[in-house]
């Protein structure tokens, strides 16, 4: 299966002359140094999209998720700002120009309005979540535990197993995560990848750094944490946490069509760094990777967001 990539696709060299004919009728351009500039979102269109796409996104490979290091909603918003101005008529008409020349495919431009919209509302849906259980409590000696672990447990798989074509991409997504939730499920992660019978053959022969008992623990100190955030379960936190990460994939690969694409053949008519700018780079986030490090309160409790 082809990996996704964040890399603009390519045109070919002859793409100018093939595409000269699709400006002819001048449509609106973005005007010189004019920004996109991210749209309202209607929750309820939101939720109505990420029913129709939901389908889609569920069938999004682990590991071909991309990493999540921008602000999910605003890019979304973004994203749909560039959908919403590239789907009026004369705009519209060059890229149905380009699909009939077979340079760009027209599905991206029809999708990436409900993507955005459906990505929106898959990352309210964690971020409510999580808020839920803002006033939560994880105990200093669960979170200490915890984190010592998920690094011996990522360490004996990644000597072993980093460079796995299937296993090395499911390590990185567990290295990616954040804050505690999303350490109670590296734990899930780590332990089952553990007790799969071809990678428990090899790691098991380490001497000096596996042990037995890790897997029960991992899921046992996982269970605890969830418990102690307030949340309904490990599998619901972990199903939200996928699914605005392959709601993201989905609109970024969709985005990144268009944008390629867009910047191309609007070159000469507008500022196409501001018409169709990287979203990564035009929203900007807060840092994605960040390792709880809590500090004992007088009551021994850290609290659950760090």
């Amino acid at each position: 299966m082809t990996r996704l990539s964040r890399r603009e696709p390519s045109l070919p060299k002859n793409y100018s002359l093939m595409v000269a004919g699709a400006l002819e009728q001048h449509p609106r351009m973005a005007k010189k140094g004019e920004v996109v500039r991210d749209t309202s979102i209607n929750a309820s269109a939101a939720r109505a999209a990420f029913g129709n796409q939901q389908a889609r996104i569920d069938t999004v490979p682990l590991d071909q998720l991309l990493p999540v290091r921008v602000d999910i909603q605003a890019a979304a918003a973004v994203a749909h700002s560039v959908a919403v101005r590239d789907s009026a008529p004369e705009r519209r008409a060059v890229f149905e120009r380009l699909a009939t020349a077979k340079l760009f495919d027209l599905e991206s431009l029809d999708l990436l309005a409900e993507l955005s919209l459906a990505t929106w509302h898959a990352r309210q849906q964690q971020q409510l979540s999580s808020g839920a259980s803002s006033g939560a409590t994880v105990p200093v000696n669960v979170v200490e535990e915890a984190q010592a672990l998920r690094g011996r447990m990522l360490s004996v798989l990644e000597y072993y197993f980093g460079s796995h074509p299937s296993v090395g991409p499911k390590l990185s997504v567990v290295r990616a995560g954040t804050g505690y939730q999303d350490l109670a499920n590296d734990l899930q992660v780590i332990a089952d990848l553990y007790e799969e019978a071809p990678l428990k053959a090899v790691i098991a022969r380490d001497p000096m750094h596996y042990q037995a008992p890790d897997p029960a623990r991992a899921r046992e100190l996982a269970s605890a944490i969830f418990g102690a955030l307030g949340l309904e379960g490990e599998g619901e936190t972990q199903r939200l946490a996928q699914s605005s990460q392959r709601a993201w994939t989905l609109l970024s690969r969709a985005y990144d069509k268009l944008r390629a694409a867009g910047r191309f053949v609007f070159a000469d008519q507008e500022d196409v760094e501001a018409s169709y700018p990287s979203l990564v780079s035009f929203v900007r986030a807060p840092a994605t990777r960040r390792s709880p490090s809590p500090e004992p309160s007088p009551a021994g409790t850290t609290p659950a967001s760090p």
